[in-house]
């Protein structure tokens, strides 16, 4: 018989650990069984296996390292969106992981004519939290609702008291424990995916304002809008729509119904297929960032990083700080020399995306700011 037939993907799952422990499994084996997994998984099944996957890094790295690449590859075969999203909530918080499925993951984008980026925006995990981004633990006498405060703190509020809480308080005298520890595991399981894939989100979301990265209008509605943790990145920042020469011809905010407003809380009509993106504060003009600045602040708007708030650096000084780059070249070896002979420099590392990026950095207190050349 199938062993999926008797225990569904759990059976297949038991049973793939304990013959990779025996060493009963080949390559031939695994490609069988992450087939399987793809053809046989249902909804409720991928976050259970992500689960596993976690458990499988943190528990059998000794003697079934293997197992959670297999369940992977079943996840990456499914070819079903939810599935996709539960990989890369694996891909997230199991590091260990990540660099191993990169191509992988990338070979499947392809079939699908999608970036990694478009990918990213479509499969973010949305951790079981409800539309509003919240969710409910229900103790009986008491109900706490999490959220995420102003600053992406998760956060709990006793529904009747309105009281907050920044964990899960434990039982009271009455109150089932059980039910209060399987609360308590449950919000341990995604504390950790939902800590590292804000940090995330707050980085891709900086990234794509360095890089004038954009996106059309009916993306941002249709997939990123709706998702209970990324609409409290889209409707706290600025965004612009741009004409010849790179020139912004209006900046607004998204409304949580995906209406657009302007600074002076206008309403603005644009086309679905309209390309936006985040604006930087260079391109609004002195007047317009002030209009922007106390728009926010008269809403109690805290941005996810520095976007209005960015310092501006004067073009003279930009222009003489890039001239002293024309003795480096563009040779690694030499780009590394930088904090080795010339004072000031600092090497360090950031991310694009999901890329790890190599880069040298030079303080500029005189502009309020720092110099960074990045290395591909």
């Amino acid at each position: 018989p199938r062993p999926w037939e008797d225990g569904g993907v759990s059976g297949l799952w038991m049973q793939l650990v304990e013959a990779l422990r025996s060493g009963a499994m080949d390559e031939r084996h695994t490609v069988n069984v992450s087939r399987a997994i793809a053809k046989f998984g249902a909804p409720s099944d991928y976050r259970w296996l992500g689960d596993r996957i976690r458990m499988g890094q943190a528990l059998h790295a000794d003697v079934a390292m293997q197992a959670p690449y297999v369940a992977c590859e079943g996840l990456l075969r499914a070819h079903d969106p939810r599935a996709w999203a539960e990989l890369v909530n694996v891909m997230v918080t199991a590091k260990r992981l990540e660099k191993n499925l990169d191509s992988r993951f990338d070979s499947y984008l392809l079939t699908m004519h999608m970036s990694r980026e478009q990918a990213y925006d479509r499969l973010v995990p949305t951790f079981g939290l409800d539309e509003d981004g919240t969710k409910r633990f229900d103790y009986g006498a008491r109900v706490f609702e999490f959220t995420f405060d102003e600053t992406f703190t998760p956060a709990f509020r006793e529904a009747s008291t309105r009281k907050t809480y920044r964990t899960l308080p434990p039982a009271r005298k009455g109150e089932d424990k059980e039910l209060v520890a399987s609360h308590k595991a449950t919000y341990k399981s995604m504390k950790v995916g939902l800590e590292r894939t804000v940090e995330w989100a707050r980085a891709r979301f900086e990234d794509a304002l360095v890089t004038m990265r954009s996106w059309s209008l009916e993306d941002l509605r249709t997939y990123m809008l709706p998702h209970p943790l990324m609409r409290h990145f889209i409707q706290v920042l600025v965004w612009g729509v741009y004409g010849d020469a790179f020139a912004l011809t209006s900046s607004f905010v998204f409304e949580q119904d995906g209406a657009l407003t302007s600074s002076s809380f206008d309403g603005l009509e644009l086309p679905d297929d309209a390309r936006v993106r985040l604006v930087h504060p260079h391109d609004l003009g002195d007047a317009e960032l002030r209009a922007w600045s106390v728009a926010l602040s008269d809403s109690e708007i805290a941005q996810p990083f520095r976007q209005l708030e960015r310092p501006m650096m004067d073009a003279d000084a930009v222009a003489a700080e890039v001239a002293s780059f024309e003795r480096v070249g563009n040779k690694w070896g030499r780009v590394k020399a930088l904090d080795d002979g010339h004072p000031g420099w600092v090497r360090g590392v950031t991310w694009r995306g999901r890329k790890r990026v190599w880069y040298v950095k030079r303080e500029l207190p005189e502009l309020g700011a720092e110099a960074r050349l990045l290395v591909k």
